[in-house]
């Protein structure tokens, strides 16, 4: 992970409503879950840009 970038920290996410109950072991599983379906969003949105940019240069 980038050095810029800052991870969710259990303390974080218990902050937020509705989630002030989870068990450390349920918030580290959201982050985790959060983290990687971050990192899936921001794949998909490059490939679709790299995409985007090849077909306007190709016009």
């Amino acid at each position: 992970m980038s050095k810029d970038l800052k991870r969710l920290t259990v303390e974080e996410l218990k902050t937020y409503p509705g989630l002030e109950n989870l068990t450390d072991e349920q918030a580290k599983e959201a982050i985790d879950t959060i983290e990687t379906f971050s990192i899936i969003m921001f794949h998909i949105h490059n490939n679709q840009k790299l995409k985007q940019d090849g077909t306007a240069k190709a016009a």
